[in-house]
């Protein structure tokens, strides 16, 4: 008797359409492999190649994605780890997969093993090693996509939720465009990118004395160094890209945990606020340290919720993670811990409880996030350097003068006590007078509607949110009010904000007039915020994307027309020989420049402030420990400017850039007022011929120090 087995032919079919599937993403793959290495290097290739090293880009960063998460699962189950949901599991996996990759990396630089092929050898070995991890992460990313599928193809499906998924979708489209771009955000090519770039080529990490900005905790940085050493620093643009969608994920379930209905408006409300939106384009560092700071937020409102120490343990590693992503971070170390006593008291702990709960919250953060700090303090001696430097020289007057500038950066309001207390009315109605006319702001428009809370009143859980939020507003408004770096606190009110909407559509439920008028509210509000970053996506940085993109504009073109410093960066590169140095004066992105570069971003201020006395010298900016420079700014009150270039000279320094634009915070025309006025000024040296000029325009300048800037006097 035959026990033949009969297949259906629909299964047959299917079976076959997935081999072949997967035998044409394998060739595209392969295609996209070959490409990269054909135009990794090769600035005006155009063509084909072009948007196959674009799917190269796409397909690393969702490759490591999935190898971080792949860590994190691996790594939930060695730590004493509390149940968690799916999806906490994914958002814990991929924090604390991204740190550990990161801090591999650190450590790889700090023994200066830093190469291209020992660090993707690794990352591939533990891939290899983790496969059936990654596999467990691959599954939760496909049963996320069927349970959003099933979701939206639910009976129950609103037609406002399907706007709303519309709408997020057409969000996070035209901001995939504008991050597949090459970079051109100020802060990303001159240190995001440049510092990862100069630790990647000198095989290590090591002090870099002019570049103030090197010293700061580098943790996201770390990831974009890998991308560096696949060749590819778009990658870092999708990472940060991907941070800013894991930030809504984790906004998700903790609008969940208020009310059923609030996760995907709290996803919705992260994802389209401004700055998300936009830096989400952009390889800064912003939206790694809010991830792990929301991450870390949301361990401890868990405890909160269920008394299991061992969430606050998972909270105090993420929240070191995040300590070495941003200094800001030290604000969640400053306002978690008194919540953790005030819960504690509440549930009537003792005292060497509370003592337990702190510890397991603190010690984790701060044994994580050490290294940074730890690394500072040799090397500088300060282990948040640069920032409050007199502090640890024991200047008390020049820390009062450094806390006066760091408040009187331009943007924000006044620092009376009316002015605090109108702050937050006048950050929503006057964003601009906080961010200026070119940085987008934080908050949300959606957020004008968080006081509907009142209506159906709030959650038990909103307390804790509102909580933190306040107290990180509050260390906010004493610093310097740049609307991003109270992004961890945007997160915690959108979330507050979509549970009010939640709750306001279902106590409405039988009002529908008044319900659709508030749905139609939140759309519009979306809408323009969909209209304004695909048309920005299109202009600005963003301008030839689909030139670029198609293969019909090359790298170097696009950059060319996209970013005002480039056309000088690219004289550089054409004209400089691969052991030349040159010397940025302010911070105009060295990432792009052809060979070794510095960055003068403590120093070049004092080249452009006339004063009858020569070059004033400010007290919250002390010497640089180094061999550049070294003794011309403390030896004499009044250096000449001759002085400071023979000293350059001497080091071998021969290039310089001169940035009218990112010098000292002026304004291109009062750059050229402040050389005009100097009488030992640039002018006055390039006539004397120990200057050259060979490339200038409305941006910049290239100097070059002829053999009469090394004579003596």
């Amino acid at each position: 008797m035959r026990n033949d087995v009969v297949i259906p032919h629909r299964v047959q079919r299917s079976s076959l359409v997935r081999v072949a599937a997967g035998l044409l993403g394998g060739l595209v793959l392969l295609a996209a492999g070959l490409a990269h290495l054909r135009v990794a290097n090769d600035w005006t290739a155009t063509g084909l190649w072009l948007p196959l090293d674009r799917v190269f880009d796409l397909a690393f960063t969702g490759g490591f994605l999935l190898l971080a998460a792949g860590l994190g699962w691996r790594l939930l189950r060695w730590l004493p780890a509390p149940p968690v949901e799916e999806d906490e599991r994914a958002a814990l996996a991929v924090a604390l997969g991204l740190g550990s990759i990161a801090y591999g990396v650190l450590a790889l630089g700090l023994l200066r093993l830093l190469s291209p092929p020992l660090l993707l050898g690794l990352l591939g070995a533990l891939a290899l090693l983790g496969r059936r991890d990654i596999g467990a992460a691959l599954g939760w990313g496909k049963g996320l996509v069927l349970r959003l599928d099933a979701d939206l193809r639910g009976r129950r499906r609103s037609l406002f939720g399907l706007a709303l998924a519309v709408l997020l979708a057409a969000l996070l489209l035209a901001a995939l465009v504008k991050a597949l771009m090459p970079p051109a955000a100020p802060d990303a090519i001159g240190y995001h990118l440049g510092v990862p770039r100069l630790y990647l080529e000198a095989g290590g990490i090591q002090p870099l004395p002019l570049m103030s900005r090197a010293y700061f905790p580098f943790t996201v940085e770390m990831l974009y160094l890998v991308g560096l050493a696949a060749g590819t620093d778009i990658f870092a643009q999708l990472l940060h890209f991907a941070l800013a969608v894991m930030t809504g994920l984790v906004a998700l379930l903790l609008a969940r945990r208020l009310d059923r209905g609030a996760g995907g408006l709290a996803a919705a409300a992260v994802v389209s606020t401004p700055a998300v939106a936009v830096m989400a384009t952009w390889a800064y560092a912003d939206l790694g340290w809010t991830f792990f700071q929301v991450v870390a937020f949301y361990a401890c409102f868990r405890w909160w919720e269920t008394d299991d120490r061992r969430w606050l343990l998972l909270g105090g590693v993420v929240a070191g993670l995040a300590l070495g992503s941003k200094y800001l971070a030290l604000h969640l170390l400053v306002a978690l811990p008194p919540l953790l006593v005030v819960a504690g008291l509440v549930r009537r702990r003792s005292l060497r409880v509370l003592a337990q709960d702190l510890g397991a919250f603190v010690i984790p953060a701060v044994l994580v996030a050490s290294p940074w700090y730890l690394k500072n303090a040799w090397w500088t001696g300060n282990p948040v350097y640069p920032f409050y430097d007199a502090v640890f020289r024991g200047d008390l007057e020049g820390a009062v003068v450094y806390t006066q500038a760091l408040q009187s950066t331009g943007l924000g309001t006044g620092r009376t006590l009316l002015d605090y207390l109108l702050l937050p009315g006048t950050l929503m109605l006057n964003s601009v007078r906080f961010t200026g006319n070119h940085a987008p702001t934080a908050f949300s428009p959606l957020l004008f509607l968080l006081p509907l809370g009142v209506i159906p009143g709030w959650p038990r859980g909103a307390g804790p949110l509102a909580a933190v939020a306040g107290l990180l507003f509050v260390l906010w408004a004493v610093g310097p009010q740049e609307p991003r770096y109270y992004l961890p606190g945007v997160v915690l009110l959108c979330v507050l904000t979509a549970v009010a909407l939640a709750r306001l559509f279902v106590r409405y439920q039988k009002a529908p007039a008044l319900r659709w008028s508030v749905q139609a509210t939140v759309l519009a509000i979306l809408l323009v915020t969909v209209y304004h970053q695909i048309t920005s996506g299109f202009s600005g940085w963003g301008q030839g994307a689909l030139a670029f993109l198609t293969g019909a504009q090359s790298r170097d073109q696009y950059l060319t027309d996209a970013y005002w410093l480039y056309k000088g960066l690219h004289f550089l590169r054409e004209g400089l020989s691969p052991g030349d140095t040159v010397l940025f004066l302010g911070d105009a992105g060295g990432y792009y420049a052809p060979s070794r570069f510095i960055v003068d971003d403590v120093l070049s201020p004092l080249w452009l402030l006339p004063s009858p006395q020569g070059y004033a010298y400010p007290r919250e900016v002390r010497h640089v420990p180094g061999p550049i420079l070294n003794g011309v700014w403390e030896t004499a009150r009044a250096p000449t400017m001759a002085d400071a270039l023979r000293e350059l000279y001497r080091q071998d320094i021969r290039y310089l850039y001169l940035s009218y634009v990112y010098v000292a915070g002026l304004t291109p025309s009062e750059v050229k007022a402040a050389l005009d006025q100097r009488t030992d000024g640039l002018r006055a040296l390039w006539r004397a011929g120990v200057l050259e000029v060979p490339y200038a325009d409305r941006y910049g300048a290239v100097l070059v120090l002829t053999a009469r800037a090394g004579a003596g006097p």
